[in-house]
């Protein structure tokens, strides 16, 4: 897929001042506890406010690679032969997940005020220990392991009167495998291992080759045309489990000037399911009955039995993509930057789901009625009721089923999007260092969209789940020496929620980010190579916009897609260089 500007929003903790609630009831103790840290190192605490948990996230990511490499001159030639091999491990622990149902009930049947849950009392009133001994908390233990191997060769081609057209070939293999083990301790008195379970090593092996063809240069006087140059590539990619791909690339370039390139591009693409798409098992999979609103209901309402997780027949996505752009460097401003790119996208089989819009899918049948099955028959109701991964806090009977609801990952839309993306630099050398102004924006003009192949053509640019129209992100940069700053202004602009009725306005969300830096020269004895960083993100401690937002497994008052709710991080950062 394309690759966008650093602000494109293309198809895509702690927070201080606001305190949690309880997560029982308004006059109940809340169940909220500490964040601690157990044999690994602590990633952060996490608060929300609106009745959500506190918790300790803690990570550790361990990387080992072994790459090899040799390349050889062949006279005008050269080629290059590479390999590897690498393996690495994540482990993460979610300390005060929620609390452990089993040691609580335990805790609020115990008869002894010294030992008991007291959900009535204020603050403090229940011991540290059997607050301690009621937490719960998740986590997970990951391996990815990969092995690669590739051969390169690129030279001359023909000579042509503009030049020497070159050509670039190439064979690469890859081999790659993941395997996860979650474990929970939300139940019971011993930690629960289930493995999610994942397709078995993914093997690809693909070709490709790329030529640069000049056709008209300065020498040849061409009206108009100061450079033009041609370039023509392939690639074809065989995958295990999703088959074959062949995909070709255009691209012109276009120098009419000295201090303009005129661009324009044309591509197919083609992305595989990642393993993350492909998973299923206990910890992914699961059935849920919800109560959704309903048009044609007497009630206003009907329960369904909402479908979570993977699709077990996921395929890839496609795309094609058209872009025309320029860059425009002029002579007589020295320093300055223009860039302008427009894009059209159009991706066809797109992995996705409508858990976003669940609670509108009774409302508009005919944009979901492909992810509908109403009056399912009772022993399909039945089959999901008898699976474990059926989830039935309300205890709702099988019987008031009116309808299946599809909210699983699957190659579910298609969507043809359009936009622009612009960036503006300016570069300035002074006595007292080097100055960098810049603005990078993403304007995009809309987002159509066909959840499934029977459903309408909907422009969703703007709404939840999608990306916002209007996204831009300013800069300013000083170097001098060995010491550099930085700042940057984010802006998100406002967009609508969707998924309630009627329609909210969602506020643009704007925040700065900053960095000073030192770096030892490399001429220190013991230093040298030694970068020293200090970074805030979100330096003014902004929350981001309230949004109404509901699936049928949780509800948050922010856009996790669009807004960090972490307020505030300040980082060190120390690296070293050989």
């Amino acid at each position: 897929m394309r690759a966008g500007a650093a602000c494109s929003t293309r198809v895509r903790s702690t927070c201080p001042g606001r305190q949690p609630t309880d997560r029982f009831g308004a006059e109940q103790q809340p169940v909220l506890f500490e964040p601690t840290s157990r044999n690994r190192p602590r990633f952060g605490a996490v608060r929300f406010s609106g009745g959500f948990r506190r918790s300790a996230q803690q990570r550790q990511s361990t990387r080992l690679q072994h790459p090899l490499r040799s390349d050889r001159e062949l006279g005008e030639w050269s080629a290059t032969l590479q390999g590897g091999v690498a393996r690495q491990e994540e482990h993460y622990r979610i300390d005060n997940y929620g609390p452990n149902s089993t040691a609580l009930a335990a805790a609020l049947a115990d008869s002894n005020p010294a030992t008991a849950y007291n959900v009535f009392g204020v603050a403090g009133s229940t011991p540290a220990a059997t607050r301690a001994r009621v937490a719960g908390w998740f986590g997970a233990d990951g391996a990815f392991k990969a092995a690669s191997a590739a051969l390169r060769a690129d030279g001359p081609l023909i000579a042509l009167p503009a030049g020497l057209a070159k050509l670039a070939v190439g064979v690469e293999w890859r081999s790659e495998r993941y395997s996860q083990t979650s474990a929970s301790f939300l139940s019971g008195t011993q930690p629960t291992f289930t493995p999610t379970v994942y397709p078995g090593t993914r093997e690809i092996a693909a070709a490709y080759a790329e030529a640069r063809l000049p056709l008209v240069d300065e020498a040849m006087r061409v009206p108009g045309v100061r450079r033009l140059e041609l370039s023509l590539a392939g690639r074809i990619e065989r995958y295990s489990d999703v088959g074959t791909t062949s995909n070709p690339k255009l691209g012109l370039d276009w120098r009419p000037v000295s201090d303009i390139v005129v661009r324009a591009s044309f591509g197919k693409s083609f992305r595989a399911p990642s393993f993350q798409d492909l998973r299923s098992g206990p910890t992914v999979t699961a059935y849920q009955p919800v109560v959704l609103p309903d048009p044609r209901s007497p009630s206003g309402s009907s329960t369904v039995l909402a479908l979570l997780g993977n699709a077990p027949d996921m395929g890839p996505e496609r795309a094609t993509t058209w872009t025309a752009g320029f860059t425009y460097t002029p002579a007589i401003a020295p320093g300055l930057n223009v860039s302008t790119t427009f894009y059209d996208i159009e991706y066809k089989d797109r992995i996705a789901n409508v858990n976003a819009n669940a609670f509108n899918l009774l409302i508009e049948r005919d944009v979901y009625r492909d992810v509908i099955t109403e009056n399912p028959p009772s022993s399909v109701v039945a089959g999901y009721y008898a699976s474990p991964q059926l989830l039935n806090p309300s205890n709702i009977p099988a019987s008031a089923i009116t309808a299946l609801v599809d909210l699983q990952n699957r190659n579910l839309s298609s969507v043809h999007q359009k936009g622009l993306d612009v960036d503006v630099g300016y570069r300035l050398a002074l006595s007292a260092g080097d100055l960098v102004f810049g603005l990078t924006a993403s304007k995009i003009f809309s987002v159509d969209q066909k959840v499934t192949s029977g459903s309408p053509v909907i422009d969703v640019v703007g709404t939840i789940g999608n990306p916002v129209d209007f996204r831009a992100r300013g800069r300013a940069l000083w170097a001098n020496g060995p010491w550099s700053a930085s700042a940057f202004v984010n802006y998100t602009a406002d967009y609508q929620n969707q998924t309630v009725s009627p329609r909210q306005r969602v506020k643009a969300w704007t925040t700065v980010d900053a960095q000073l830096a030192y770096q030892v020269p490399a001429t220190s004895p013991r230093f040298g190579g030694v970068r020293v960083a200090l970074s805030a993100n979100n330096l003014f401690d902004r929350a981001p916009p309230f949004v109404e937002q509901r699936t049928v497994l949780s509800a948050i008052g922010y856009d996790g897609e669009k807004a960090d709710p972490t307020g505030r991080r300040l980082a060190i950062e120390v690296t070293k260089a050989w």
